[in-house]
């Protein structure tokens, strides 16, 4: 899940990080003018864990050190970015992809990089279907020669083009014989701008890789990633102590921007949603009544205010990434929007058949209560804030909510195997709806109660959905495409298999002190969240150093 970090560093860990302080010798300044200290992780502590492939791998390995065959960002839907792979052409009716691989490229520790290692990765994930989120369904990859990979699928695959382009080679030599599903990858090999420099459980270093094949392109030669603790990462924005973060700070202006306006800055690009998850495998949350009366009693107005301090602001109801994914919306849904409206919320629960108790909480037919825990990592000050309004509105139509703040990994965990009733989880908007949609409708994303959901944690499943959403793999038909996704925002404000309430942010406080050229809304060339991938990747490479 891409979601931003609510947490600082422990002054423990500022001084293993090496930040210049008082007293700092000259040797250490100099170092730091060379090093970018980056919060992207809200984890307590790492695992030493690069695996590309992997749901704990550290913040950085994808994007620096193992790098996409081409790179998509949401903020140029219409333009690719070649990177590992040069170009690439569809032929026999979509049922092949011939790619071509750059040359020149070396893995770090000086072997060449080739279309073999291209094909190993394609038949790995082929071979191991846990690791393949991206559902790339090749049936084989042959590489013909040193720079040419051919992919070939039994069905046209037009539209996994941008799929196939976020995948991440892995060295041939490294990975074979291991068990990619457990390995951990502890001292990675990739083609990436960096390489591992150092590493403990409370802080990690990247190095610049100087074999890198656009070397030329990295000012950055030093990334610290320390590991957080929970109280002053507000404190720290307004210090100084931090030159890339990704997290929700309430009054940015006041507690960052104005600290340094010079050098302080922000941008908050919409990029997705914050949607309220249920689990539809327990009742009465299977009920889509019931779901509508959630929906309909949650004010998102006062979410948007109160949680969001008005950063976010209210989904809409189709799903649909707004303004980026105007063009795509049905015409019948042009200005549909949430309403909050209680009446509406009680009288769809009483045709439900669940009346109120002597204490306000409503029960169904065997007496049992209408009531439900909602996960919230606790670290995300903002969702639980938003978790408490919900609590507090739901209440009024006589759903009591328990409000569980959870570790990241715990919170994680209870929705991959589906032990939870209620969940506040982000969704990316990717560079397509259909990119937006498939994670958490897709039926081949989700598994039974106990086993590991890919992304699909609420389990929808419906075969008109996943016919939608096979269109896309089937045609390269605009009109076709087109009547897929009005057919999914159907299904959304229909059924709403997921309750989006806001649209969410792209979380990024940056400094220019020591390096600029940041993306920022009159430089859209990226995504600025450093968890964001393969947009990390665009952002490190425009880096410069600062003048001055």
């Amino acid at each position: 899940m891409r979601r931003p970090l609510i947490a600082a560093l422990s002054a423990t860990v500022l001084a293993t990080a090496g930040l210049a302080g008082c007293g700092a010798g000259a040797g250490q300044a100099a170092a730091a003018k060379d090093t970018l200290v980056v919060m992207a992780d809200s984890a307590a502590s790492y695992q030493r864990n690069f695996n590309p492939f992997s749901t704990a791998v550290n913040a950085g390995a994808r994007g620096l050190i193992y790098e996409p065959l081409t790179i998509y960002t949401p903020m140029k839907p219409d333009q690719a970015t070649p990177w590992l792979a040069t170009s690439s052409q569809w032929s026999d009716g979509g049922h092949k992809l011939t790619i071509d691989i750059r040359t020149g490229v070396r893995w770090s520790d000086g072997k060449p990089f080739s279309s073999k290692d291209v094909a190993f990765t394609f038949d790995l994930l082929r071979k191991n279907p846990a690791l393949n989120i991206t559902n790339v369904t090749d049936t084989s990859a042959t590489a013909p020669d040193a720079k040419t990979v051919v992919l070939s699928f039994d069905q046209p695959g037009y539209a996994q083009t941008l799929k196939i382009g976020a995948i991440t080679p892995v060295p041939e030599h490294v990975y074979t014989g291991k068990d990619p599903m457990t390995f951990t990858d502890p001292n990675p090999i990739g083609t990436g701008p960096y390489t591992l420099d150092t590493f403990s459980p409370q802080v990690y270093t990247y190095k610049a890789n100087p074999t890198y094949w656009q070397a030329g392109k990295i000012s950055v030669k030093k990334i610290q990633f320390p590991t957080v603790s929970a109280n002053s990462f507000d404190s720290l924005l307004g210090q100084g102590r931090l030159d890339w973060s990704g997290g929700f700070v309430a009054h940015v202006d006041q507690i960052f921007v104005n600290k340094d306006k010079a050098h302080n800055q922000y941008w908050y690009p919409a990029d997705g949603l914050v949607n309220l998850v249920s689990n539809l495998k327990r009742a009465p949350l299977d009920s889509v009544p019931v779901r509508k009366a959630i929906s309909t009693a949650i004010d998102r107005a006062a979410l948007s205010k109160v949680a969001a301090l008005g950063y976010e602001t209210a989904a809409s109801p189709t799903g649909l990434v707004r303004p980026a994914y105007d063009s795509y919306l049905d015409p019948q849904y042009k200005d549909l929007q949430f309403k909050t409206d209680a009446a509406a919320a009680n009288t769809l629960l009483d045709k439900a058949g669940l009346r109120k108790g002597a204490d306000g909480i409503r029960v169904g037919p065997g007496g049992k209560k209408l009531a439900f825990t909602l996960l919230v990592p606790s670290g995300f000050s903002d969702w639980v804030t938003m978790a408490r309004l919900i609590q507090s509105q739901l209440k009024g139509v006589g759903i009591e909510v328990d409000p569980q703040g959870k570790s990241t990994q715990a919170w994680k965990a209870a929705l991959k195997t589906g032990n939870y009733d209620m969940a506040i989880a982000g969704s990316v908007g990717g560079s397509s709806p259909y990119d937006l949609y498939r994670p958490f409708l897709s039926s081949k994303l989700t598994a039974p109660i106990g086993q590991q959901a890919l992304s699909n944690y609420s389990r929808w499943s419906d075969p008109a959905t996943d016919g939608y959403l096979s269109t896309f793999d089937q045609t390269e038909d605009a009109t076709q495409l087109r009547n897929a996704v009005y057919g999914l925002e159907k299904v959304m404000v229909e059924q709403l298999p997921v309750i989006p309430l806001l649209g969410s942010a792209n979380w990024s406080q940056t400094r220019t002190t020591k390096f600029t050229g940041w993306p920022s809304a009159t430089d859209p060339y990226a995504l600025p969240a450093p968890y964001q991938f393969p947009d990390n990747l665009l952002v490190i490479t425009h880096l410069k150093r600062a003048t001055g």
